[in-house]
């Protein structure tokens, strides 16, 4: 599986390798810094030279998933732009954090007919979560992260759905 950590590791071990090879008698060292190398190497190249990567072209979806999360401040005052910018770009998904319920009632009224599924647990503190959906298929619950004293605990909201013939969950919780 590819992590951007092994494109680090490429980058590290490039630059320690030529160093351990011209020290005198660090060649050993070189020696065992060279399987690393290699398999980093094997795990990113195919990124950046063409052929077979991760996700071949053949199954690779039509129609990205747009998901968007937005954390967006109890002392924000700008509803107005939050709802321009999701009628811009139009995320299939919205994962929100810090949600209060004017911004719930405003999303209703502006965004209804694009996103039919708005599930919203608000609060005038930071713990308001929402989720908007374009898809009126997916399924939204909410979660209790961890223990709490009766409303103030984390929450999370975790949306279920079909993506182009395969399952996919998906969890957004303000950390």
């Amino acid at each position: 599986m590819f992590s951007l950590f092994h494109l680090q590791y490429v980058g590290l071990l490039l630059l320690v390798l030529p160093g351990l090879l011209v020290m005198d008698q660090r060649w050993l060292y070189a020696a065992a810094v060279l399987p690393a190398l290699l398999v980093n190497l094997a795990l990113v190249g195919p990124f950046f030279v063409g052929g077979e990567t991760a996700v071949s072209s053949s199954s690779r979806p039509a129609e990205p998933l747009r998901v968007m999360p937005l954390n967006i401040s109890t002392s924000n005052a700008g509803y107005p732009q939050v709802v321009a910018l999701l009628r811009e770009r139009e995320p299939d998904i919205v994962f929100m954090s810090e949600v209060r319920q004017d911004l719930v009632d405003l999303l209703a009224a502006e965004l209804g007919e694009l996103y039919p599924v708005q599930v919203a647990e608000p609060s005038r503190f930071t713990l308001g979560i929402a989720v908007l959906a374009r898809d009126p298929a997916v399924q939204v619950q909410t979660e209790q992260a961890g223990e709490s004293i009766g409303r103030m605990g984390r929450r999370y909201m975790q949306a279920d759905f079909e993506w182009q013939g395969e399952a996919v969950t998906l969890v957004g919780i303000h950390p």
